[in-house]
């Protein structure tokens, strides 16, 4: 069937209404990327608020409040490596006695003796 001209200027308007219904996708991304930047902002925001309202514990000075953090930070860094190294030992342990009970099991499913 052939359209009228007027039928299709109808189509096409209809068509052009229901475009710029939907949004555009770049503004939808710079909305996006607004929203964003917005909770960076606050989360910023938020975090100068804490530290400018930070105050030391027990009445001591910020200095030494921050240099004990700081040793209690370099002891952790020590000891981190060291747990490591025992939770390494653990595992190796753990596995070597499944392989002991595993080599004292025969193929029928009975212990050897």
């Amino acid at each position: 069937m052939r359209q009228r001209p007027y039928e299709q200027t109808g189509r096409v308007q209809d068509l052009l209404a229901v475009r710029r219904a939907r949004p555009d996708p770049s503004e939808s991304a710079l909305r996006r990327a607004d929203a964003a930047a917005g909770r960076d902002q606050d989360s910023t925001d938020r975090e100068t608020v804490a530290s400018v309202s930070w105050r030391p514990p027990d009445g001591s000075s910020a200095r030494a409040a921050l240099e004990a953090r700081v040793q209690r930070l370099r002891q952790q860094a020590v000891t981190a490596p060291v747990a490591a190294e025992h939770r390494r030992h653990a595992e190796q342990a753990h596995e070597a006695a499944d392989a002991l009970r595993a080599s004292a099991v025969r193929d029928d499913g009975r212990a050897t003796e």
